[in-house]
């Protein structure tokens, strides 16, 4: 895949982050001016609890959202996915490399699943497609993604890391294991709800991954550069999502950033860099998040009582008076310090 590339790949790192950073910069003003034309806001705001009834701890801390109405538009993710598939298209134009096209592929499919359900959320008042659904559908993708990489030649996964590399043999079974990866960092779309958290948490997952490509195995630079150009969109999202956010990522935006890493990192682990280990640091908050509605779910189906106040485990810090910024910021640093610890594994 290096051998495909004109230029250096290396020049290409910093000028895809600037061009990703500075077109999304450019656009979104606009693109905030028509999501506020069109109100693609949600009319309602509060939250129901397992058992189907208010969560009054939620609506407590969303009560001014929630009185007043809440009229930041959704689909704030349409800012940095825009860019993005004009990016990897062209991308995977000037590669000719297969599997880059694959990745271009999967961001489009799961930026047009996300927008559907947006739309249908907006317009029909919170009716958005099924979780079950979605996430069948995204098992499906991951499926024909683990079965194209079969067609590619790539049969193997390197599921450890630097010294701890471990290559499993998976033959046939690539298929059955990327549907199962996508399905679960697909589910770790709910950390969102406080300005910025999302964007805090995505841009460090996918800097440190692109630096890990770079340390880990130079011929996985085209990779790298998806990584850092990406990076560069989600910092020109994040500008415009600061508390006060001027709009909400959505669905069009999670769906597509958690399917591109799964796609990511299973491809980076089938070439041999091990992707899959190091995406348990890049995305430890994404599993905690996740993490902490599972528990919850099985608390209150077990016991009959909540393990947390509310979940996801950060509207928990928020009930506790931490606040919005507090909660951001610590995100941020334990995702740099989580995400170093896996990068000095490569080195020990």
């Amino acid at each position: 895949m290096y051998e495909s590339f004109a230029l250096n790949p290396l020049i290409l790192l910093p000028i895809s982050f600037f061009i990703g950073f500075v077109f999304t910069l450019v656009c979104t003003p606009q693109l905030i001016k028509f999501l506020k034309f069109k109100k693609t806001w949600r009319y309602d705001n509060t939250k129901k609890t397992i058992d189907g009834v208010d969560s009054i701890p939620f609506n407590q801390i969303q009560k001014k959202k929630i009185e007043e109405g809440d009229k930041t538009p959704r689909m704030g993710g349409l800012s940095f996915v825009i860019p993005t598939i004009i990016l990897l298209g062209f991308y995977s134009y000037i590669s000719k490399s297969e599997i880059i096209f694959l990745i271009f592929a999967v961001f489009v499919i799961a930026s047009l699943v996300g927008f559907v359900d947006d739309l249908m959320d907006i317009k029909q008042n919170r009716r958005e497609i099924p979780f079950t659904y979605t996430l069948l559908f995204f098992a499906l993708v991951g499926f024909v993604f683990g079965y194209a990489l079969n067609i590619f030649g790539l049969d193997t996964l390197n599921i450890g890391i630097g010294r701890y590399e471990y290559i499993w043999n998976v033959s046939s079974w690539m298929p059955i294991l990327s549907a199962l990866w996508f399905t679960c960092w697909f589910s770790t779309s709910p950390i969102d709800g406080i300005d910025g958290l999302s964007a805090t948490v995505y841009k460090s997952a996918f800097l440190f991954f692109g630096i890990f490509l770079v340390l880990s195995n130079f011929t996985l630079l085209p990779l790298s550069i998806i990584c850092f150009a990406f990076f560069g969109t989600l910092l020109g999202f994040h500008w415009f999502n600061i508390t006060p956010a001027k709009f909400y990522m959505g669905e069009v935006g999670v769906a597509p950033v958690t399917i591109l890493f799964a796609a990511l990192t299973f491809l980076s682990s089938a070439l041999g860099a091990g992707g899959m280990f190091f995406s348990l640091f890049a995305g430890f908050l994404m599993i905690i998040t996740v993490g902490s509605i599972v528990l919850q779910y099985f608390f209150w189906i077990f016991l009959k009582k909540p393990l947390f106040r509310i979940t996801p485990i950060h509207h928990t810090f928020q009930y506790n008076g931490m606040p919005d910024a507090s909660v951001v910021t610590r995100y941020g640093v334990i995702s740099v310090i989580v995400s170093m610890i896996g990068i000095t594994l490569l080195f020990i």
